[in-house]
């Protein structure tokens, strides 16, 4: 049991790392919402009816927790009304206004998840505008009818101040309570879907190994790793201090994942080898299309596919058993390597293909021609995909995101690091200024490449 437990320590710690602010969920917050709706009521016996116009704005606060993400979200509405009471033979017309305070906290830990709720707070005014009877034409009687309207509306309108409070907070909690959990449904089966659903069919057993909130942060950190597994074994990069959101990758994390994909022990054509990924992350993935589809690929038995993040750099690493085509090409026991740089511009973070570096051929005795032959192949697949997006072009396009960029974009000892700030960080201006330095440098070699294509 100590010996599993200093394993577990050192050498399967948590390889997924990810940090949120407060300041980043309130601008991705919906923002203030009205909505006009009409008043259908009867109240202390009298019909009421016209409309209201609500406008809903939304807070966070986050509480310190040491082991559990601890969240109190806030609403808050105003109700402006404009309605009229119908009782007996007087009309009464009213105009209203109501301030509407309501909480839930909701605490997610490894165990699951817990919504409570404080009582909902309404604090409401109204005015009579002008009222009218069906006497309002009769000398004397009029008058008498209008007074004895007016007294009676005095005495019960405390009343029904607090009937009126009491159904407001009751509407309140209930669509809230009705949002609240449709919202949880939703991200319940999108959670399911695409994270834990693919990764309980490749046995990985995701656990967290810890979780925190802070006044304004809140922390997770994960392990992605089957029991015969290792992890995270390395200090990982350290967020910039002024992140509203960072992440940590360990390249265990992706190893692992690409170790349960099943890949060995069998051979592959390229349409039955995409489709299999497809199926089990639910996605569409489809070859490129210049690459010849008479190709069959055995990968080796042990790590067939494998990522190294060192010294600023991905590197890809595909080791097969067999490689053959129809057309004569037959070749066992090589590994194929392509290597990524990390390159950062405004919110719009990626890897891509480093061009001073060729696709890596490696194994004993290939012949010339066969070296060649795979080289020009596995060109075709890499270059259909020259780069890896970190940053989903819908986050790159939300209008809520204007104003952020990367703060850091660092790979080194096993870990991939990316951080989003506020553009005026210094740490922003800093991968700016490295990141017109790596593109002026790309561009002389892409020039001298294309100087020396005659010379090869």
């Amino acid at each position: 049991r100590e010996l599993a437990e200093t394993l577990n320590r050192h050498y399967r710690n948590a390889n997924l790392r990810l940090t949120v602010s407060r300041v980043l969920v309130e601008r991705f917050m919906p923002q203030d919402q009205y909505e006009i709706r009409p008043v259908r009521q009867t109240i202390l016996g009298a019909k009421t009816s016209g409309d209201s116009t609500i406008q809903t704005r939304l807070s966070v606060r986050f509480h310190p927790h040491p082991s559990a993400w601890n969240l109190e979200l806030g609403v808050i509405g105003e109700v402006v009304s404009n309605t009229s009471s119908t009782k007996g033979p007087a009309v009464f017309h009213n105009t209203g206004g109501a301030h509407v305070q309501s909480q839930r906290f909701l605490k997610i830990s490894p165990e699951g998840y817990s919504i409570s709720s404080a009582p909902t707070a309404v604090e409401s005014r109204d005015f009579l505008n002008r009222m009218s009877t069906d006497f309002d034409g009769l000398p004397i009687i009029g008058e008498f009818a209008r007074l004895i309207a007016r007294e009676q509306f005095n005495q019960k309108r405390g009343i029904a101040k607090r009937i009126t409070q009491r159904k407001i907070a009751e509407e309140t909690d209930t669509e809230l309570d009705k949002k609240f959990e449709e919202s949880i449904k939703q991200y319940e089966q999108l959670i399911q879907q695409r994270l834990l659903g693919p990764l309980d069919r490749l046995r990985l057993d995701p656990t967290v190994v810890s979780m925190s909130t802070t006044q304004e942060r809140l922390a997770i950190r994960y392990r992605l790793a089957h029991e015969s597994q290792l992890s995270s074994f390395a200090p990982r990069p350290r967020a910039p201090s002024d992140s509203l959101l960072s992440v940590q990758v360990h390249q265990s994390a992706l190893n692992n994942t690409l170790e349960r994909l099943g890949l060995s022990g069998r051979s592959w054509t390229l349409p039955e080898f995409y489709e299999h990924l497809g199926n089990l992350f639910q996605a569409t993935i489809s070859p490129p299309d210049d690459v010849p589809d008479d190709i069959t690929v055995r990968f080796a038995d042990r790590s067939p596919v494998g990522f190294e993040m060192l010294d600023g750099r991905l590197r890809l690493n595909l080791r097969i058993a067999e490689f053959r085509r129809e057309e004569g090409l037959q070749v066992r026991n090589f590994t194929v390597t392509s290597t990524y740089i990390p390159l950062a511009d405004g919110l719009d973070a990626g890897l891509i293909r480093d061009p001073e570096g060729v696709i890596e051929i490696q194994g004993k005795n290939l012949a010339i021609r066969d070296r060649l032959a795979l080289r020009v192949i596995f060109a075709k697949v890499f270059v259909s995909q020259p780069k890896i997006s970190l940053i989903s072009q819908q986050w790159q396009d939300d209008p809520k995101a204007r104003g952020l960029a990367i703060s850091q974009l660092e790979i080194r000892d096993g870990w991939m690091a990316i951080a989003l700030s506020d553009h005026e960080s210094n740490m922003a201006a800093e991968v700016a200024e490295q990141t017109q330095q790596t593109k002026a440098m790309l561009r002389t070699l892409v020039t001298d490449a294309a100087q020396s294509e005659e010379y090869r």
